[in-house]
């Protein structure tokens, strides 16, 4: 014997559309999957509103539509696993590349994220931990606030746009932003070496 269980879902759907026209064709969108064994999960079901209804930026300009549908227990469970899994995979997704603040160094060596040694090691600010440059921006990708993998200090991002041209931080460019701020030089002073 088949125990039923209630499936509650809200979904966002644009005002343009008739509520009454959108719930009825989600409500059989449901009840055909449920037929297949295959339920929809909340990401494939927002998926196919947003290609056959849309939806409006604005949270005023959308209907919210709460849709409950008989399943049986066993086909409850493996959705709800699908919809955490989804979730999860939502969090973890990659972000845009950040532009961080770093200076080359001349120095090579064992890089701690790939734990491979060769290349030339940029140091990042403020802590000065050396990585391939490669490395650490592929790391500071993944968090919404970049941080230092081996310290979790959070690492200094450029807000200005990413320059054509890129330069190697040298002796002289300290003696020059020495007069900018002295706390600054320390710390780049600190990373040349």
């Amino acid at each position: 014997m088949n125990i039923f269980m209630y499936l509650i879902r809200v979904h966002h759907v644009s005002k343009t559309c008739l509520r009454r026209h959108v719930m009825q064709q989600l409500r059989n969108k449901y009840i055909q999957s449920v037929v297949q064994k295959k339920v929809l999960t909340q990401r494939q079901a927002d998926d196919w509103l947003l290609r056959k209804f849309g939806r409006s930026d604005s949270a005023d300009d959308n209907w919210e539509l709460t849709v409950s549908v008989d399943i049986p227990e066993d086909l409850l469970n493996a959705v709800l696993i699908e919809d955490s899994m989804d979730s999860f995979y939502d969090e973890k997704c990659a972000k845009k590349r950040k532009k961080l603040r770093y200076h080359r160094t001349l120095r090579s060596g064992k890089c701690p994220i790939c734990m491979c040694i060769g290349k030339r090691l940029v140091s990042i600010h403020p802590c000065c931990h050396l990585f391939h440059r490669k490395c650490i921006l592929e790391w500071s990708r993944w968090q919404d606030v970049p941080t230092c993998p081996v310290c979790q200090v959070a690492i200094y991002v450029d807000m200005k746009s990413p320059s054509k041209k890129r330069k190697r931080c040298t002796r002289k460019d300290l003696a020059v932003s020495a007069s900018a701020s002295p706390t600054t030089t320390t710390v780049e002073a600190e990373c040349l070496l």
